[in-house]
């Protein structure tokens, strides 16, 4: 996992002595965690803090280089996955693949080499060449690795076969520019690992499965004495050792529930004439009164005179 920068210049002696081109210890650091610079460039790191950091601040990509010299190009030593989470160190390379029985392939060759466009004040360039054995014949692919080698000198090559012999005879001539070896398979990875190892060349792996990319990954590293490129942790439950620690007693962790809240029930009114039931929402009167939301009072009727109900005709003092 990348550390930050604070998190780096704990770890630094925070001398603030400048000699690393950076104002203070707490600039340097900044810089280091955006991987702008080296942890080499600080001459008074200890060792441990260096293997500290060297643990700690390896990206989950390798970075990889292919070719030698100014266009030379690098891709990997991301800490993210997605470019939407952080910006790239490296930017991805553009290649143009040619292929080897291509009676035109110098021709070919020579204009990618040379294509150049501006824009908005800076000129794009091709990254490098990508030579495909098509033919099936590893004479023909090291002529065309020798061809273009040397119509295009400096231009980074990716060596595409494979056929270990044609790989091993296309590296006696470009070994020297750091070519880009593709690709090592369950059936020619022992090949393929000691001439990667022997010229100094990144290798290619390819398999068709994920599992079977680890397995022969890890086998790749152990040839090449290197070691293996980590991935990204495996999702929480998933299995393959990202389901995190077990919980403590060894049981499985059970969601205590909650108890629910008991609702008192409505008081009704008890009166002569009022019949109810608890937990129904009607009420009902014995003389036939309309339903009426439980703990509702009922109206009180009171009497009315007698004079009330007499006719005007029958009080003729009364108006």
């Amino acid at each position: 996992m990348a550390l930050s920068g604070l998190q780096i210049y704990k770890l630094l002696p925070q001398t603030n002595c400048k000699e690393c081109d950076f104002p203070t210890c707490l600039a340097f650091a900044m810089k280091l965690a955006q991987k702008g610079t080296e942890l080499a460039k600080c001459p008074y790191v200890t060792d441990d803090t260096r293997v500290a950091l060297d643990a700690a601040a390896a990206p989950p990509m390798r970075l990889v280089t292919v070719g030698t010299g100014e266009r030379a190009f690098a891709v990997g030593n991301e800490t993210v996955l997605f470019r939407h989470e952080k910006t790239f160190v490296h930017q991805a390379a553009l290649l143009v693949r040619l292929h080897d029985d291509d009676a035109d392939l110098v021709e070919r060759a020579t204009l990618s080499a040379d294509y150049s466009v501006e824009r908005v004040g800076m000129t794009l360039t091709l990254d490098g060449l990508v030579i495909e054995s098509r033919s099936g014949d590893p004479a023909t692919f090291v002529k065309a690795v020798e061809a273009v080698h040397g119509a295009c000198p400096g231009v980074p090559l990716v060596l595409k076969s494979d056929d270990s012999a044609a790989i091993e005879g296309a590296l006696a001539v470009a070994g020297a520019e750091r070519p880009l070896v593709h690709a090592a398979t369950p059936a020619n990875w022992q090949a393929m690992a000691q001439l990667a190892k022997k010229h100094a060349c990144p290798l290619v792996i390819r398999t068709d499965s994920l599992d079977g990319l680890v397995e022969l990954s890890a086998q790749v590293s152990g040839a090449g004495g290197g070691r293996p490129r980590r991935g990204p942790p495996a999702p929480r439950g998933l299995g393959g050792g990202g389901g995190g620690p077990p919980p403590r007693g060894g049981a499985p962790h059970k969601k205590k529930r909650l108890p629910r809240p008991r609702l008192r029930r409505p008081q009704l009114h008890r009166r002569r004439g009022l019949r109810g039931r608890y937990g129904d929402s009607q009420v009902r009167l014995d003389r036939g009164a309309r339903s009426r939301r439980p703990g509702a009072l009922l109206p009180t009727h009171h009497a009315a005179p007698e004079h009330l109900h007499r006719p005007p005709e029958a009080d003729p003092g009364g108006a």
